[in-house]
Protein backbone atom coordinates (compact mmCIF):
# COMPACT_ATOMS: atom_id res chain seq x y z
CA UNK A 1 0.00 0.00 0.00
CA UNK A 2 2.80 2.42 0.88
CA UNK A 3 4.64 1.60 -2.34
CA UNK A 4 1.44 2.19 -4.34
CA UNK A 5 0.99 5.61 -2.72
CA UNK A 6 4.61 6.51 -3.44
CA UNK A 7 4.06 5.55 -7.07
CA UNK A 8 1.03 7.86 -7.17
CA UNK A 9 3.14 10.70 -5.75
CA UNK A 10 5.69 10.21 -8.49
CA UNK A 11 3.04 10.07 -11.23
CA UNK A 12 1.33 13.19 -9.81
CA UNK A 13 4.25 15.26 -11.07
CA UNK A 14 3.00 14.44 -14.57
CA UNK A 15 -0.77 14.63 -13.99
CA UNK A 16 -2.94 15.30 -10.92
CA UNK A 17 -4.40 12.15 -9.38
CA UNK A 18 -7.77 12.25 -7.59
CA UNK A 19 -7.66 10.50 -4.21
CA UNK A 20 -11.09 11.31 -2.82
CA UNK A 21 -14.17 13.41 -3.47
CA UNK A 22 -16.39 15.30 -1.03
CA UNK A 23 -19.68 17.05 -1.72
CA UNK A 24 -20.23 20.52 -0.33
CA UNK A 25 -23.57 22.29 -0.31
CA UNK A 26 -21.62 25.52 -0.91
CA UNK A 27 -18.92 24.53 -3.36
CA UNK A 28 -20.24 21.41 -5.07
CA UNK A 29 -17.73 18.61 -5.63
CA UNK A 30 -14.45 19.08 -3.77
CA UNK A 31 -11.55 16.88 -4.80
CA UNK A 32 -8.56 15.79 -2.75
CA UNK A 33 -5.89 15.51 -5.42
CA UNK A 34 -2.24 14.57 -5.54
CA UNK A 35 -0.46 17.25 -7.53
CA UNK A 36 3.32 17.50 -7.81
CA UNK A 37 3.62 15.10 -4.91
CA UNK A 38 1.39 17.12 -2.58
CA UNK A 39 -2.16 16.53 -1.42
CA UNK A 40 -4.25 19.57 -2.42
CA UNK A 41 -7.90 20.61 -2.24
CA UNK A 42 -9.56 21.65 -5.53
CA UNK A 43 -12.95 22.58 -6.89
CA UNK A 44 -13.83 22.30 -10.55
CA UNK A 45 -12.27 25.69 -11.29
CA UNK A 46 -9.92 26.65 -8.47
CA UNK A 47 -7.52 25.49 -5.78
CA UNK A 48 -8.90 25.83 -2.24
CA UNK A 49 -5.92 24.83 -0.11
CA UNK A 50 -2.36 23.51 -0.12
CA UNK A 51 -1.69 24.29 -3.78
CA UNK A 52 -1.40 27.58 -5.66
CA UNK A 53 -3.60 29.35 -3.10
CA UNK A 54 -1.12 28.64 -0.33
CA UNK A 55 1.69 30.11 -2.45
CA UNK A 56 -0.41 33.19 -3.25
CA UNK A 57 -1.21 33.96 0.39
CA UNK A 58 2.37 33.23 1.41
CA UNK A 59 3.62 35.81 -1.08
CA UNK A 60 1.23 38.37 0.37
CA UNK A 61 2.33 37.67 3.93
CA UNK A 62 5.99 38.00 3.00
CA UNK A 63 5.25 41.30 1.26
CA UNK A 64 3.51 42.63 4.38
CA UNK A 65 6.68 41.73 6.31
CA UNK A 66 5.03 41.93 9.73
CA UNK A 67 7.38 41.31 12.67
CA UNK A 68 6.35 37.87 13.90
CA UNK A 69 7.02 38.77 17.52
CA UNK A 70 4.35 41.48 17.26
CA UNK A 71 1.70 39.11 15.91
CA UNK A 72 -0.36 37.97 18.88
CA UNK A 73 -3.81 37.42 17.32
CA UNK A 74 -4.62 36.45 13.73
CA UNK A 75 -8.08 36.21 12.15
CA UNK A 76 -8.65 34.17 9.00
CA UNK A 77 -11.98 34.77 7.28
CA UNK A 78 -12.39 31.78 4.98
CA UNK A 79 -10.30 28.93 6.36
CA UNK A 80 -10.65 26.49 3.48
CA UNK A 81 -8.75 23.36 4.51
CA UNK A 82 -6.40 25.40 6.67
CA UNK A 83 -3.19 25.63 4.65
CA UNK A 84 -2.75 29.18 5.95
CA UNK A 85 -2.08 27.69 9.40
CA UNK A 86 0.79 25.65 8.01
CA UNK A 87 2.20 28.79 6.39
CA UNK A 88 1.99 30.85 9.58
CA UNK A 89 3.36 28.14 11.85
CA UNK A 90 6.03 26.50 9.69
CA UNK A 91 7.04 29.08 7.10
CA UNK A 92 6.74 32.27 9.16
CA UNK A 93 7.58 30.46 12.41
CA UNK A 94 4.88 32.44 14.18
CA UNK A 95 2.99 31.09 17.19
CA UNK A 96 0.22 33.73 17.29
CA UNK A 97 -3.28 32.67 18.30
CA UNK A 98 -5.31 32.02 15.13
CA UNK A 99 -9.10 32.24 14.84
CA UNK A 100 -10.31 30.46 11.69
CA UNK A 101 -13.81 31.30 10.46
CA UNK A 102 -15.38 28.90 7.96
CA UNK A 103 -19.01 28.53 6.90
CA UNK A 104 -18.64 25.23 5.02
CA UNK A 105 -18.71 22.27 7.41
CA UNK A 106 -17.37 20.04 4.65
CA UNK A 107 -14.21 22.13 4.48
CA UNK A 108 -13.86 21.96 8.25
CA UNK A 109 -14.11 18.16 8.06
CA UNK A 110 -11.45 18.09 5.34
CA UNK A 111 -9.14 20.27 7.43
CA UNK A 112 -9.53 17.94 10.39
CA UNK A 113 -9.58 14.54 8.66
CA UNK A 114 -7.29 15.02 5.67
CA UNK A 115 -4.78 17.48 7.13
CA UNK A 116 -5.05 16.96 10.92
CA UNK A 117 -5.24 20.71 11.46
CA UNK A 118 -5.52 20.26 15.22
CA UNK A 119 -1.89 19.14 15.33
CA UNK A 120 -1.23 22.87 15.47
CA UNK A 121 -1.73 24.44 18.88
CA UNK A 122 -3.37 27.75 19.76
CA UNK A 123 -5.95 27.68 16.97
CA UNK A 124 -9.73 27.96 17.12
CA UNK A 125 -12.07 26.89 14.31
CA UNK A 126 -15.32 28.85 14.25
CA UNK A 127 -18.14 27.49 12.08
CA UNK A 128 -19.88 30.74 11.17
CA UNK A 129 -20.77 33.16 8.42
CA UNK A 130 -17.89 35.63 8.16
CA UNK A 131 -20.20 38.62 7.72
CA UNK A 132 -22.10 37.84 10.91
CA UNK A 133 -18.87 37.04 12.74
CA UNK A 134 -17.19 40.40 12.14
CA UNK A 135 -20.22 42.28 13.45
CA UNK A 136 -20.45 40.09 16.56
CA UNK A 137 -16.72 39.95 17.29
CA UNK A 138 -15.28 42.03 20.15
CA UNK A 139 -11.61 41.08 19.76
CA UNK A 140 -8.80 42.99 18.07
CA UNK A 141 -6.41 41.35 15.64
CA UNK A 142 -2.88 42.14 14.50
CA UNK A 143 -3.51 40.45 11.15
CA UNK A 144 -6.75 39.74 9.30
CA UNK A 145 -6.66 37.49 6.23
CA UNK A 146 -9.74 37.68 4.01
CA UNK A 147 -10.03 34.73 1.63
CA UNK A 148 -13.77 34.45 1.10
CA UNK A 149 -14.86 32.62 -2.03
CA UNK A 150 -17.70 30.43 -3.21
CA UNK A 151 -15.71 28.31 -5.67
CA UNK A 152 -13.89 31.17 -7.48
CA UNK A 153 -16.10 34.19 -6.73
CA UNK A 154 -16.22 36.52 -3.72
CA UNK A 155 -19.84 36.94 -2.57
CA UNK A 156 -20.94 40.55 -2.95
CA UNK A 157 -21.52 41.07 0.78
CA UNK A 158 -17.78 40.75 1.38
CA UNK A 159 -16.96 43.55 -1.04
CA UNK A 160 -19.43 46.05 0.45
CA UNK A 161 -18.37 49.12 2.37
CA UNK A 162 -20.05 48.19 5.65
CA UNK A 163 -18.24 44.84 5.77
CA UNK A 164 -14.84 46.43 5.06
CA UNK A 165 -15.47 49.13 7.66
CA UNK A 166 -16.30 46.50 10.26
CA UNK A 167 -13.12 44.58 9.45
CA UNK A 168 -11.18 47.79 10.08
CA UNK A 169 -12.84 48.06 13.51
CA UNK A 170 -11.31 44.68 14.43
CA UNK A 171 -7.73 45.80 13.70
CA UNK A 172 -5.29 46.43 16.51
CA UNK A 173 -3.30 49.68 16.60
CA UNK A 174 -0.61 48.08 14.45
CA UNK A 175 -2.94 45.73 12.54
CA UNK A 176 -2.74 44.69 8.89
CA UNK A 177 -5.09 43.10 6.34
CA UNK A 178 -4.44 40.72 3.47
CA UNK A 179 -7.47 40.66 1.13
CA UNK A 180 -7.32 37.99 -1.59
CA UNK A 181 -9.17 38.40 -4.90
CA UNK A 182 -9.21 36.56 -8.24
CA UNK A 183 -8.67 38.99 -11.09
CA UNK A 184 -10.90 37.01 -13.48
CA UNK A 185 -13.96 37.12 -11.20
CA UNK A 186 -13.90 40.60 -9.66
CA UNK A 187 -14.58 43.69 -11.73
CA UNK A 188 -12.12 46.59 -11.57
CA UNK A 189 -14.70 48.99 -10.13
CA UNK A 190 -15.37 46.73 -7.15
CA UNK A 191 -11.67 46.04 -6.70
CA UNK A 192 -10.94 49.76 -6.52
CA UNK A 193 -13.92 50.41 -4.21
CA UNK A 194 -12.52 47.93 -1.66
CA UNK A 195 -9.22 49.80 -1.66
CA UNK A 196 -10.97 53.14 -1.27
CA UNK A 197 -12.71 52.08 1.95
CA UNK A 198 -9.35 51.26 3.53
CA UNK A 199 -7.85 54.52 2.27
CA UNK A 200 -10.76 56.52 3.67
CA UNK A 201 -9.82 55.10 7.08
CA UNK A 202 -6.28 56.52 6.56
CA UNK A 203 -4.77 53.09 6.10
CA UNK A 204 -1.87 52.43 3.74
CA UNK A 205 -2.85 50.27 0.76
CA UNK A 206 -0.58 48.30 -1.56
CA UNK A 207 -1.69 46.02 -4.40
CA UNK A 208 0.15 42.95 -5.64
CA UNK A 209 -1.19 42.29 -9.12
CA UNK A 210 -1.35 39.07 -11.09
CA UNK A 211 0.18 36.91 -8.37
CA UNK A 212 0.92 33.53 -9.96
CA UNK A 213 -0.99 34.81 -13.01
CA UNK A 214 -4.39 34.64 -11.30
CA UNK A 215 -4.86 36.70 -8.15
CA UNK A 216 -4.65 40.31 -7.00
CA UNK A 217 -3.85 40.91 -3.33
CA UNK A 218 -4.82 44.03 -1.42
CA UNK A 219 -2.34 44.61 1.42
CA UNK A 220 -3.33 47.07 4.13
CA UNK A 221 -1.41 48.52 7.08
CA UNK A 222 -1.93 51.15 9.70
CA UNK A 223 -0.16 54.34 8.63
Amino acid sequence: MIQFYLLKKILSHLLPITLKKYHSSWSGVIEINLSNGRKVVDTATSNYSYGSLQKILSKGLHQLALPRQELKNVLVLGMGAGSIVQTIREELECDAAIDLVELDNTMIDIAKNEYQIHKYSNIQIIAADANQFVFDCKKKYDLIIIDLFIIDTIPQVFTEKKFIQQVIQLLSDTGAVLFNTMRSTIDRKTFQAIQNVFKEATLTVEVLENVYYSNDLILVKRS
